[in-house]
């Protein structure tokens, strides 16, 4: 169950592809939904912001400004979206970075950070949001550098060998999270 409270609404705009969406954004989870017709789409939105402006109004409280990230559908790739260089099979799994929403490999999330807007236990997080969580950390505690264990109490990161390549490069490559479901292009062509 979702609290409608938490709820924040994005129409997206229309693709070749896909028409009709929106994003449904909380703090605990976000989603892309879809109508029949742009009739709809509007209809729903008009009357979910009503019923969320009637809560908010009655509760006293603001709307809400931090979302979860939605998550890129595991079809929308078929090799990690930050090395590149995986490709997920059957026997290769697909991975989702909390942070981030990416499909991402194994190695490229090792780590696992507590957010706990998202959760009491920490979650699986890329290599490139774990160092940019570990930055926001590391200044608001005042700039006191830690050890990267300790970012998620009692997790030990993954065994076998930490490669050396970096996220960083790749970064660039790839679309935000919200540019992911507004762009033309079609990420499972992308890769072929």
């Amino acid at each position: 169950i979702i609290p409608l409270e938490d709820v924040t609404l994005e129409t997206l705009p229309d693709t070749l592809q896909m028409k009709n969406r929106w994003m449904i954004k909380t703090s605990k989870k976000s989603f892309v939904v879809s109508a029949a017709s742009l009739t709809e789409r509007k209809e729903w939105i008009s009357h979910l912001e009503e019923c969320i402006r009637h809560l908010l109004r009655k509760t006293g409280r603001q709307p809400s400004t931090e979302h979860a990230a939605p998550w890129i559908p595991d079809k929308a790739t078929d090799i990690c979206m930050r090395c590149t260089q995986t490709k997920f099979s059957t026997l290769t799994r697909r991975h989702h970075c909390r942070k981030c929403g990416f499909v991402v490999c194994a190695d490229c999330s090792r780590q696992r950070f507590l957010m706990p807007r998202l959760s009491p236990k920490p979650l699986r997080v890329c290599n490139l949001c774990y160092r940019q969580l570990l930055a926001e950390k590391k200044e608001a505690d005042g700039g006191q550098p830690e050890p990267l264990c300790s970012a998620a109490p009692g997790y030990e990161p993954s065994s076998g060998d930490d490669s050396d390549k970096s996220d960083d490069d790749k970064a660039e490559q790839w679309p935000a999270d919200t540019e992911f479901y507004t762009s033309e292009v079609s990420w499972s062509s992308f890769h072929s």
